[in-house]
């Protein structure tokens, strides 16, 4: 799996690497078991001229092909809501992947 952080206009910090670990965890696991290639982007914008800040996350793999971006006063709080959206657009894809081969094993019942 090939994770990469993308500072733009910014410094890393302890708290924020830590931040990122922390809620990247569950997206990481859920991606862990996946087939390679694996590719999972985030993306960090501070909000200068405006108190929003913007998180980018980007998921690639040969099932999934999905981003997602947030704004929020607080990095945290940005990191948190996009994390949190990945994680739920992977579960959906997921069920709608599962479904699929569900439906096919349905159809080759019959023969």
């Amino acid at each position: 799996m090939d994770f990469k952080v993308i500072y733009r206009h910014m410094q890393s910090s302890p708290e924020i690497e830590a931040a990122i670990k922390r809620d990247m965890a569950k997206i990481l696991k859920f991606l862990e078991n996946e087939r390679t290639p694996v590719y999972v982007n985030l993306t960090i914008t501070p909000g200068t001229p405006h108190a929003h800040h913007e998180v980018e996350l980007l998921v690639k793999s040969p099932h999934y092909d999905l981003f997602c971006k947030e704004e929020a006063p607080t990095f945290f709080v940005a990191l948190n809501d996009v994390t949190d959206t990945m994680y739920k657009l992977l579960e959906a894809e997921k069920r709608k992947i599962d479904n699929g081969h569900k439906e096919k094993k349905r159809m080759f019942k019959g023969f």
